[in-house]
């Protein structure tokens, strides 16, 4: 299921990388890194950075730290068991925050995305992606467990936890689309 799923991601999770216009020395946070595409592709383009991750699922973090060992032992990567509710790191630790296809399970969409923003560096920059909704609602499974977020949605949770500069689009992506929000966190002071 893990190769099967990083196959059909591949795209979305460069894209997200791409959105992010990480620096060399940026730290980032992929929120529920599953089978670690994002963490292997950050840390490629973060040569003097620092990556994390937090997952849920106890497989999906015991085959990141075998996979990963080298680049944990190193201090470039640090997995951790957590989640969205509550982000097992202190505030403003992030220049950059991804969650690719997680949103549709978080269960407080709004106290995630205010835990997201507290990680977040002044300035930061997070990028969420999605499944449009359209395509969730034609596809028979998803309607056990997942929300679907129409762009106005997505946009007014991120406005909502405090992020600025928000920004939604789509992109093709095969016959599933992506559906892709851009936020930043204010600097302190700063008029919404």
């Amino acid at each position: 299921m893990r190769r099967a799923l990083n196959r059909v991601n591949a795209r979305v999770n460069r894209a997200a990388l791409d959105l992010l216009s990480v620096r060399p020395d940026d730290r980032l946070l992929d929120v529920g890194f599953g089978g670690g595409l994002i963490l292997q592709e950050a840390l490629l383009r973060l040569p003097r950075g620092a990556v994390a991750g937090i997952e849920i699922s106890e497989p999906m973090l015991e085959l990141a730290r075998r996979k990963f060992r080298r680049e944990m032992a190193a201090g470039r990567l640090e997995v951790k068991e957590g989640s969205v509710s509550s982000i097992p790191y202190p505030d403003d630790s992030f220049h950059r925050v991804t969650a690719v296809n997680t949103l549709h399970f978080w269960p407080d969409p709004a106290g995630g995305l205010r835990e997201v923003l507290r990680v977040m560096k002044p300035g930061g920059r997070v990028v969420i992606v999605l499944r449009p909704k359209e395509y969730l609602e034609r596809i028979r499974f998803t309607s056990h467990g997942f929300t679907a977020y129409d762009d106005h949605q997505l946009r007014g949770l991120l406005v909502g936890a405090g992020f600025g500069a928000v920004h939604v689009e789509r992109r093709e992506d095969a016959h599933m689309g992506m559906q892709l929000a851009m936020a930043t966190k204010p600097h302190p002071g700063a008029v919404p």
